[in-house]
């Protein structure tokens, strides 16, 4: 069915749940109405229509990021924060060239997320509970908290979650958080009966909760494109945008918050389908958005119109999720390539050129800076084990600016060596 007679039509809703506590429920509908669209070539020369209009791509939600070293990092506000671990459940924020931000302390459990929300911090905790004689770990559950500073100590919001296996008492997948406009979103998954092992299998809903007042919970039903694409919802200017790769074709779609509409975004069709290495759905697809592309799996999408790019067909991808390492600005894309080096894009040009022999494990890029991370850990070899955690901040051109060596004062079980 070609792009411009794919317009889906019915509206789904269903009668909420009996609850003792209020809830409130939005149904979602399908758009009539049609969004100018411009015309994008794709990679076997077929014209497509993309129908996002104006998108203000600054306006974005935060997911928890993992608490390693490799990504416990976020810019925001013009300024680059990051977490680093100490001994006896201390941990500290950093902001910028070394400024401490501010302490806090946890009893029991490993910080194993962060996010910067606004102007609070927010953390994944992660308690293992093991077997008192053979250790065998026998439940692992997770806390979402926001972080005190003043007091140097956490406020629970969420407890006792699950992630992607069947533990918890709550059925939230706490990698699918995310912060938006005063809000907490992730997807309603009661009533599923999870597998080991299995892919992500979805709930009905996607719970809101302001974080002002986190008992008052709002469920809004999905639709059915937005269900197939969970848990890799992007919310950007008041919308979600999502996707399903089915074999070659790759579907996106844009569901406005306020009015509960979801239209079609684009269709198109690759010359051979991605192969995507995911925990959760090898179907499923990312999306982001800068001032230029829509980026998808490899491809950079031109907002303006012209011809789909695979500028990042060389990039690295992430070990566990398959999604890809790179950050952009308005005048360039940073990416790492397979052997773990730098790599500068522009944008304008497309020249992609190297611009470091540093092997290194993530990138994030403001419109003046870039931050890179080197790593410990003994990813390249065992002779890397023992060497500390070190931050660089560069200028776009890859001159280290200064760096951060971040020595750890005591192992504690975040540690992998």
């Amino acid at each position: 069915m070609s792009q411009q007679n794919h317009t889906e039509r019915t509206t789904q809703t269903e009668k909420p749940a009996e609850t003792e506590n209020p809830v409130n429920f939005a149904s979602p509908t399908m758009s009539e109405k049609r969004i100018k669209g411009v015309t994008v070539i794709d990679e076997t020369g077929k014209n497509c229509k993309l129908r996002l209009g104006d998108l203000d791509e600054a306006d974005a939600g935060i997911g928890v990021c993992a608490s390693d070293f490799i990504s416990a990092s976020q810019i925001s506000d013009g300024h680059y924060y990051y977490l680093h671990v100490g001994g006896g459940g201390k941990y500290t924020i950093y902001q910028d060239k070394r400024v401490v931000v501010g302490h806090f302390f946890i009893k029991e459990g490993t910080v194993v997320g962060f996010a910067k929300a606004g102007e609070d911090f927010f953390a994944n905790i992660m308690h293992v509970e093991e077997h008192p004689v053979t250790f065998d770990v026998e439940n692992i559950t997770f806390d979402i908290v926001r972080i005190n500073l003043e007091t140097e100590s956490i406020e629970v919001l969420l407890e006792n979650c699950a992630e992607f296996g069947n533990v918890g008492d709550e059925r939230i997948d706490v990698d699918d958080i995310m912060f938006y406009k005063g809000s907490m979103y992730y997807d309603s998954r009661e009533d599923v009966q999870w597998e080991a092992g299995g892919e992500y299998e979805p709930g009905a809903f996607l719970i809101s909760r302001n974080l002002d007042d986190i008992e008052q919970q709002n469920k809004m039903t999905c639709t059915e494109r937005m269900n197939e694409a969970k848990p890799y919802l992007t919310f950007v200017d008041g919308k979600i945008l999502y996707g399903k790769q089915k074999g070659k074709e790759v579907s996106l779609y844009m569901f406005d918050l306020e009015t509960r509409e979801q239209t079609d975004l684009i269709r198109y069709k690759r010359k051979k389908a991605y192969v995507r290495y995911s925990t959760y759905s090898y179907d499923s697809v990312l999306l982001s958005v800068d001032n230029d592309y829509i980026y998808c799996q490899d491809m950079a999408i031109p907002r303006k119109g012209g011809k789909m790019q695979p500028l990042l067909k060389n990039a690295l991808r992430n070990l566990y999720g398959g999604e890809i390492i790179f950050s952009s600005n308005k005048k360039y894309i940073f990416y790492l390539d397979k052997k773990y080096k730098l790599h500068r894009i522009d944008k304008k040009t497309g020249k992609d050129i190297r611009i470091g022999d540093k092997k290194l494990m993530s990138v994030q890029c403001m419109e003046d800076r870039i931050y890179v991370k080197e790593l410990r850990h003994g990813y390249w070899d065992e002779q890397t084990e023992k060497r500390p955690d070190v931050l660089y901040c560069m200028s776009l051109d890859g001159t280290v600016k200064w760096k951060h060596t971040l020595k750890r004062q005591k192992e504690t079980e975040m540690d992998w060596d």
